[in-house]
């Protein structure tokens, strides 16, 4: 290990021990100069690091058009919602992240970018309007769930859950171009909770549905990734593109009522 790299160590170490938050650029040619605040390891990961998905984010960014509406669920500190703001200006990126300490980075990450383009809602999103218990131990553990499991958070709140459909239908937020969903075992339920959008009986129907499948977390909801993909498929969307990573699976979906093809 370099001089470099030990003393950069040693600074991110004696920062998270102080609880200060640090101040760090990704510059990468393809995805662009994204800042992000960070005290933790944990945090540096998913934003430095790109949570291990650079490859996902890259074609999640080679999808997205000018004025496209992206509804981000599950945005963490903003990885995606981030990037895709800062790369497409026009578009507007609706971000939801129910957890409070996560909602407040995402937050913050936004105002450092100087993102006018960015709504954050701190909802959870299922299958129906209610109030769900998020387990979750903040920014710097395992990401937040609806469910435990082992090596999951222990710390539990309280927090809202809206539809898709109910969001939509009440003009909540507008129609979305693009779902991107990233929730840790609970894609089934928002799914389920966004039938009358993924049929088109909303109006506008979403052109790409980006989802990143948890396997083993899916269980703790009585589904399973091969259900998860029969429901999009039932709703008239192809698969486009698929990537795994560890225990994930990352997948790209088009509606076929689009006659376009593939950027």
């Amino acid at each position: 290990m370099g001089l470099r790299r030990i003393l950069r160590r040693i600074r991110e170490k004696t920062l998270a021990w102080l609880n200060i938050t640090d101040k760090i650029c990704v510059a990468d040619e393809e995805i662009g100069r994204l800042w992000f605040l960070v005290n933790s390891d944990v945090e540096r990961w998913r934003t430095q690091q790109f949570g291990e998905e650079r490859e996902a984010l890259q074609k999640f960014l080679s999808i997205t058009k000018e004025t496209d509406v992206i509804f981000d669920i599950g945005a963490s500190v903003g990885l995606y919602t981030i990037a895709v703001a800062v790369n497409f200006p026009n578009c507007k990126v609706v971000a939801f992240e129910p957890d409070p300490e996560t909602g407040a980075r995402l937050a913050e990450n936004t105002k450092l970018n100087r993102l006018t383009n960015v709504e954050i809602k701190a909802w959870a999103l299922g299958d129906k309007i209610s109030e769900l218990t998020l387990f979750s131990d903040g920014l710097d553990g395992q990401a937040p769930s609806l469910k435990t499991y082992p090596g999951s958070a222990t710390g539990n709140i309280t927090v809202a859950s809206q539809t898709l459909d109910a969001i939509v239908e009440n003009g909540l937020a507008p129609a979305p171009d693009t779902l991107k969903i990233d929730i840790e075992g609970a894609e089934l339920l928002c799914l389920q909770g966004a039938r009358a959008l993924l049929s088109g009986k909303l109006g506008k129907k979403p052109r790409n549905i980006f989802i990143e499948l948890h396997p083993t977390f899916l269980l703790n909801y009585d589904s399973s990734s091969d259900q998860v993909k029969k429901l999009i498929e039932g709703f008239g969307y192809r698969e486009q593109w698929i990537r795994s990573r560890d225990d994930q699976i990352h997948l790209w979906y088009l509606s076929t009522n689009l006659e376009e093809e593939e950027p």
